[in-house]
């Protein structure tokens, strides 16, 4: 994904942007990852399967809502942001 670009080969694509599909059906590609995988799969049938295959994952994860951090979790964090902020 991020830094992987046109550099992420993958043994099973010819055009070697695999890895990038799971990030492209999720919607987490910058905007020129996104543009040369756009370019790319309607010419790599490998690519193409596989964000067929990722695309019903994908959707089950973007259909979750989102989640809550233990509350414990939260205060603590909040308690070091606002230590940080203090000390700035």
């Amino acid at each position: 994904m991020a830094g992987e670009g046109l550099g992420a080969r993958h043994d099973s694509c010819p055009g070697g942007l695999r890895r990038d599909t799971a990030g492209w059906v999720l919607g987490v590609l910058d905007p020129v990852e996104a543009r040369n995988l756009a370019e790319h799969l309607p010419h790599c049938a490998a690519c193409r399967s596989a964000v067929d295959e990722l695309q019903p994952a994908a959707r089950a994860l973007l259909a979750l809502p989102p989640g809550q951090p233990p509350e414990h979790l939260a205060a603590a964090t909040l308690a070091r942001v606002r230590q940080a902020a203090a000390r700035a």
